[in-house]
């Protein structure tokens, strides 16, 4: 098994798919913006990943290469993971104090990260960033930074994983002045998309079918607070003043397979 690399990506602290290992993990997301009548505000992103799955796919891949039939037996699948777990040892994670100051010099102006987290729990990755926005327009320009890859000059081709949805957290956000009111839209951020594209070919189905079983547990959220009168909103729930939309794998393939564009953020609040 190759060694995950957790440092060319999210500020060192999630993980990046190789060109010969996909890492399939169980994503949950939360993107949080809380506005003001000035339309500045705060705005947080926590992405959790699960890598229980990925511990799954690699024994089944390896019991496969040994010519081996059957599902995984419980010895098979604890030493996989106390592998996995020395492994994840080796790549410390990063001093966000400094990944916050290197984050600031590249922000847009009147965007500041205010905060960045990053934490093991077992076989779980757990990172988070909030920034302050002097308007919510700007915040769709967050770019998060990125190393070079190895050998890599500057000026050169892009990382792994440039301009995803991951890269820009906030990309698909949309808002529009229309004068006594503000319309806001995003597109819900799937991130399974680099994994799918970088997955190996499945001529019999099997890989496809332990994709699904790696995002069937997938949980996006979006959330927004504000001080303004709503007008009209497509949001799933209210969790007090928050408006929550959230998304499952199984909405996501439906978005990819009709092409549905209604089923993402709008909001429409009165100035």
């Amino acid at each position: 098994m190759h060694r995950p690399n957790w440092r060319s990506r999210f500020v060192k602290a999630l993980v990046v798919v190789s060109s010969t290992l996909i890492l399939a993990g169980c994503f949950d997301v939360e993107q949080k913006i809380v506005l003001k009548k000035n339309l500045s505000g705060t705005a947080e992103f926590k992405m959790g990943i699960d890598f229980e799955p990925m511990v799954l796919i690699m024994t089944a891949m390896q019991r496969e290469m040994e010519g081996k039939t059957g599902e995984p037996t419980k010895a098979e699948l604890d030493a996989a993971r106390q592998k996995f777990l020395d492994e994840m040892k080796n790549e410390p994670l990063p001093d966000m104090k400094s990944e916050i100051a290197k984050a600031n010099k590249e922000m847009p102006a009147g965007i500041k990260m205010l905060d960045a987290t990053a934490k093991q729990e077992g076989l779980k990755m757990l990172s988070g960033f909030v920034f302050s926005f002097d308007d919510i327009g700007k915040l769709n320009q967050v770019a998060m930074p990125k190393d070079k890859k190895e050998g890599e000059e500057a000026g050169g081709p892009p990382g792994p994983g440039t301009g995803t949805g991951i890269d820009k957290p906030f990309e698909g956000l949309v808002v529009k002045d229309e004068g006594a009111t503000i319309l806001i839209t995003s597109k819900p951020l799937n991130p399974t998309e680099d994994v799918k594209e970088q997955a190996p070919p499945s001529e019999d189905g099997k890989m496809d079918k332990q994709m699904e079983n790696a995002f069937k547990s997938m949980r996006v959220a979006y959330r927004i607070e504000s001080e303004l009168e709503v007008v009209e909103h497509n949001a799933k729930r209210k969790d007090g003043k928050a408006l929550v939309w959230e998304w499952k794998w199984e909405d996501f393939k439906k978005m990819e397979k009709s092409g549905a564009t209604d089923m993402g953020v709008r909001v429409r609040f009165k100035k």
